[in-house]
């Protein structure tokens, strides 16, 4: 029944805000719909740094984030409130518009605009809406019903590799329609050393990071229970690991999922980074880096660093909550089930053998990364833009 209400009160709120639709269409207009408003960061960010040095054709962009006034100004951005009746309005008139996530269903969907999909996360491993394992029939019903508009012919969707069209885009969504094989626009970042070497000085003498020490990034995914109880499932011990690295004068960077809340207690050794706008510079600032089944695995096996799977869970989470595209021995990371094998892996496997496994995960999943995605982006959306 409620899965029912939901989806008509959402063709119902699509329907009314098709009033919008008398407002012209604006050739030159593009907005950015980045992260739910969270602010200036992910595919979009990097987007726009690219398009600054190499002209966009006179073209504006619109950012719809939650706090306009904080945002530090940006030439040829301007910044409105998220969800106000502004950003319906721009919404409505915007000929490109740019998402890192999903379609919102309760927006109503119009000819010669273009919806252009660069998500936030690139490979294939947990599975993602209605794919989920742990999904209950109701929950499959509910996902289906808020991807019916997304075949819609405007609608077009960036890939960062074969699975990812295979399993995120085609059997998520359904999707038939565009795809455009560029790679993710916020990693063309890992294929210049030296904007990865600025990024990682950057990132230390914000944090007050000694230059030569051994920076550990721990960012796992969520948890099912931490969305629930609004909290942090965390179970690393971070003490532990500290000891394991004492002789590489280590710091352990905390990352918690945006859906969780971090409770992380911090010294000058334990740093937590959860509010740190930009998780590609703090990859690029991470010597090692520990997560579980996040997707930010495929980013930072671009720079051929250590990477290891902590999954304590694992059987729990494959079979029972997200559940897996691709089998996890395929990843681009050591997979260590308890706190004795993560230390022992941490003090004893050579970073030559994670860049030769990750070079291999990138032939096996069929990359499209190279470095270009956001100069394939901007001729993208030039077309897009000129199109009558």
């Amino acid at each position: 029944m409620k899965t029912g209400l939901s989806v008509l009160l959402r063709k119902t709120i699509r329907f009314l805000l098709r009033v919008f639709f008398v407002f012209p269409i604006d050739p030159q207009l593009v907005l950015i719909d980045s992260m739910w408003g969270k602010g200036v960061s992910d595919n979009a960010k990097y987007y726009l740094q690219w398009a600054r040095e190499y002209g966009d054709n006179g073209l504006r962009y619109v950012w719809g984030v939650k706090d306009p006034a904080g945002q530090e100004p940006i030439p040829g951005v301007t910044f409105v409130k998220y969800r106000s009746l502004r950003w319906f309005r721009v919404h409505a008139v915007a000929k490109v518009i740019l998402y890192s996530h999903h379609l919102y269903n309760y927006m109503p969907m119009r000819a010669g605009q273009y919806h252009i999909l660069m998500w936030h996360a690139g490979g294939a491993y947990k599975r993602i809406g209605s794919s989920v394992a742990g999904n209950s029939p109701k929950d499959v019903r509910l996902h289906q019903a808020r991807n019916q508009i997304v075949n819609d012919p405007g609608v077009i969707f960036l890939s960062s590799s074969e699975i990812f069209t295979r399993y995120n885009i085609q059997e998520v969504y359904g999707f038939r329609g565009r795809i455009e094989n560029t790679g993710m626009p916020r990693n063309d970042l890992f294929f210049d050393p030296e904007r990865v070497r600025v990024a990682d000085g950057k990132v230390r003498k914000q944090l007050g990071i000694r230059v030569n020490a051994c920076v550990m990034l721990y960012a796992p995914t969520f948890r099912m229970a931490a969305l629930k109880t609004g909290g942090s499932t965390e179970t690393l011990d971070f003490n532990r690991l500290l000891e394991s690295l004492q002789e590489k004068d280590p710091v352990i960077l905390y990352r918690c999922h945006y859906y969780e809340k971090s409770e992380l207690e911090q010294n000058q050794r334990i740093i937590d980074v959860s509010d740190y706008p930009d998780m590609q510079e703090l990859l690029c600032c991470a010597n090692l880096l520990v997560t579980d089944y996040s997707s930010c695995i495929w980013d930072y096996s671009f720079l051929g660093r250590p990477c290891f799977l902590f999954v304590p869970d694992l059987e729990d989470y494959k079979n029972r909550e997200q559940g897996f595209f691709t089998p996890i021995e395929s990843w681009p990371g050591e997979i260590c089930r308890d706190m004795e094998a993560l230390c022992g892996a941490v003090k004893t496997k050579a970073p030559a053998c994670f860049a030769e496994k990750a070079e291999r995960h990138h032939r096996e999943a069929g990359s499209y990364e190279e470095g270009k995605a956001c100069e394939k982006l901007g001729r993208l959306i030039q077309e897009l833009t000129e199109r009558k």
